[in-house]
């Protein structure tokens, strides 16, 4: 099982066994540090992986590692003494692995524009890349990767640039951007919200915030989820996008025990409800868009923010129901609380109840229903739910 990353040591997927190869020897990834992994694939098991250890995963990365890896047994190769394979084995591994990130760069079309434009066009790739264009007359990346034209060379200088960029932006925000954006979260959270400091330290205690490069993902959102906020480098407003993050990552929880099956005796922690959803075991929780637009809603004051062109949908709903007479701390109060079940203390989801109360005297009786009615015709006309 691995527990920890060496910076000394040589880590790449083996894309047909999905496991990961750690100088020469291979490891299953079904559990990384005790953690069943979701991913389905290579590229998704390796993310999750370099996520784990707090590294950011860079797209062509693992690809040069394991380049560099096979040219230096390609060296040993010549000596058969010291190699238990030939170079011709190698040699076909090599172009195998150069034919596999073509393909996969291919299939981020989506993002080869930025990745030229942006990222390359001011290194010394830029030249070249402008001499094939005029070449083979297109101007479209695209096109140069479908027909092979770009050098192996050329591709693997392409894949240093970027990684080099990406390292010198994500160390400019994890070392520049974001303590700033913490500071000033914390301070507004605390006086907008009324979350004591103490509080307010302990539920973001333990908080991993990561910049995501666009070449690794095809989703533009920002994401939370186990103490891990997910911030993508193009953002249109990274203080924003890190900001509602950060706002669900200090919602109230209700946490219950599982109870023990046949096969794990275990009594695992889960999380019923994150806010104002409910994590019920269907396809979606109950009750995203009402958590979605409370978030963005506490977010926009917190940055001290009229509106956003984030979540109108269900913070139209949100006003809706404030107009109607649902007062907005209620909605407040049952956002932000805890509720432990088994702390005999605790009390039970009292903000959440006095919402519903005054939601069934708004709606005779139908508060719950009323909710679940915005939510499905929500899910049949958003993308963000």
């Amino acid at each position: 099982m691995i527990t920890e990353l060496d910076p000394k040591t040589n880590y790449h997927l083996s894309g047909e066994t999905k496991k990961i190869i750690i100088d020469g020897v291979a490891e299953e990834p079904k559990f990384i540090s005790g953690k069943n992994t979701s991913a389905e694939t290579p590229t998704d098991l390796l993310a999750e992986f370099a996520q784990m250890f707090n590294q950011p995963n860079i797209f062509g990365k693992n690809y040069l590692n394991s380049l560099k890896r096979l040219r230096e047994e390609l060296k040993q190769a010549s000596n058969t003494y010291q190699s238990d394979r030939n170079a011709d084995t190698i040699l076909r591994e090599i172009e195998a692995l150069q034919q596999e990130l073509r393909e996969s760069l291919l299939n981020r079309r989506t993002r080869l524009f930025y990745f030229f434009s942006k990222r390359l066009e001011s290194t010394v790739c830029g030249p070249q890349l402008i001499n094939l264009s005029q070449k083979y007359k297109t101007d479209n990346i695209e096109e140069l990767l479908k027909h092979n034209v770009i050098p192996p060379e050329l591709l693997e200088t392409m894949l240093e640039e970027h990684i080099s960029k990406f390292q010198e932006r994500n160390r400019f925000f994890q070392e520049q951007e974001l303590p700033t954006l913490l500071a000033h979260f914390k301070e507004r959270a605390e006086r907008e919200l009324r979350l004591p400091k103490e509080e307010l330290e302990q539920r973001l205690s333990g908080m991993k915030i990561n910049l995501i490069d666009y070449l690794t993902t095809d989703d533009d959102g920002a994401s939370y989820g186990e103490n891990i906020i997910n911030i993508p480098e193009l953002a249109a407003d990274i203080e924003h996008a890190t900001s509602h993050e950060l706002v669900h990552a200090i919602h109230g929880l209700t946490l219950r025990k599982k109870k023990p099956v046949a096969n794990d005796k275990t009594r695992k922690t889960v999380k019923t409800r994150e806010g104002l959803r409910f994590n019920n075991g269907r396809l979606y929780p109950l009750f995203v868009w009402l958590d979605e637009g409370k978030t963005e809603e506490l977010n926009l004051r917190i940055l001290g923010k009229k509106d956003s062109p984030y979540y109108k949908p269900e913070r139209k709903e949100l006003e809706h129901l404030y107009e109607q007479g649902l007062p907005r701390e209620y909605t407040d109060e049952a956002y932000l609380e805890n509720y432990n079940p088994e702390d005999p203390t605790d009390k039970s989801l009292v903000g959440w109840r006095k919402m519903i109360k005054a939601l069934d005297g708004i709606f005779s009786g139908r508060g719950i229903r009323h909710l679940r009615d915005i939510e499905d015709q929500l899910l049949t006309t958003s993308d963000v739910i």
